[in-house]
């Protein structure tokens, strides 16, 4: 099992990254984009960014958050899903690791790029003039900026003890580049072992219960916490009614992988 999360600016080169070490590796790719359509959180992302794109992030109200929580949680499941499945998976995307942060074994490349490599690449693909790549870049950094502020709730992405591996592509061609992210998830701290599939799958089904609760009108503002080991699950709540009690119990049963539930008070 090899697992790799490419995060990187607009046009620092983190596509042709992330498709010169699938082809390496025979992993499959996956993009933010591609995420969002297969989980069918196109139109709720559109929405979220049309209520925050003119606003301070600090500025959510009762329905953004929520909103926040059904695009994480359903983005986040899609996304494990992947990873348990397929075995060897590239996933790039700004902040393209924040979806696996729980995940050991996941190797974390920060992708970086002097603005006139960035301007080169769009210039090379795209064609057009170098002043209108430059607000182009300056424009989209921004957005996703702000997205990243809004979704994960930090101020910066960027630190490098965020990252395993920080790749310059200054002094670095996305071929080399290519080759030291493979060689670097071949060592034995990124290889997943037996115990890091058991944590996987764990974490999958998590994440399935999330999604589901944060997708059931009946439990969508409850604040619960989840604990999974195999199929059973603990649930961790306060001040839960038993009507409430009930709907919980029964959505999460209905969870592939999921043989027993036990609720718990909060504490």
């Amino acid at each position: 099992m090899s697992l790799i999360a490419i995060s990187r600016g607009t046009k620092s080169g983190g596509v042709l990254l992330a498709e010169a070490v699938g082809s390496r590796m025979g992993a499959e790719i996956l993009s933010k984009d591609r995420l969002v359509q297969e989980a069918g959180m196109e139109q709720l992302e559109a929405d979220i960014w049309e209520q925050i794109k003119d606003r301070p992030v600090q500025q959510l109200d009762g329905t953004l958050r929520l909103s926040r929580r059904q695009y994480y949680a359903n983005l986040r499941a899609k996304l494990l899903e992947y990873a348990a499945a397929e075995g060897m998976m590239v996933y790039h995307g700004n902040g393209s690791h924040l979806l696996l942060h729980d995940i050991s074994c996941v190797l974390r490349v920060r992708l970086v790029a002097p603005i006139a490599v960035r301007v080169k690449l769009i210039l090379d693909r795209l064609g057009g003039d170098e002043g209108e790549a430059i607000r182009y870049i300056h424009e989209k950094d921004e957005v996703r900026i702000k997205w990243t502020r809004f979704l994960y709730g930090l101020n910066n992405i960027d630190s490098p003890l965020s990252y395993d591996l920080i790749i310059n592509l200054d002094r670095f061609t996305i071929e080399l580049a290519a080759d030291l992210v493979v060689k670097a998830v071949g060592m034995g701290c990124f290889r997943g072992g037996e115990e890091r599939i058991v944590s996987l799958k764990n974490a999958l089904t998590r994440a399935r219960i999330e999604a589901a609760l944060v997708n059931d009108a009946r439990t969508e503002k409850l604040q619960l916490k989840v604990k999974v080991d195999g199929g059973r699950v603990t649930l961790v709540a306060s001040d839960l009614t038993d009507p409430q009690l009930r709907d919980v119990t029964e959505i999460v049963q209905s969870v592939e992988g999921v043989y027993d539930v036990e609720p718990l008070p909060g504490v």
